[in-house]
């Protein structure tokens, strides 16, 4: 999956938010890269997680924050 946001401005990055399945942890994302650019040619790797299970909570909102691991998320359940 590829997803693309265009910024009009440069933005500085500091967390980022997933959102789990409703249904079953099957559907969760287990490994992914976060890339960026700003030059409109090279890519650089911001994050990767590799093999993760976000929580065992179903529609929970989990925030990653730049250069911590997976063991420190905040987890909050979507209303």
């Amino acid at each position: 999956i590829i997803i693309l946001f265009k910024l009009k401005d440069a933005v500085t990055l500091g967390s980022y938010q997933l959102i789990t399945s409703d249904e079953d942890k099957r559907y969760d994302l287990k490994s992914w890269k976060l890339y960026a650019r700003n030059d409109n040619t090279d890519w650089v790797c911001l994050d990767k997680q590799t093999d993760v299970e976000l929580t065992e909570e179903r529609n929970a909102v989990v925030t990653i924050k730049m250069g911590e691991t997976l063991n420190s998320v905040s987890v909050t359940t979507t209303e």
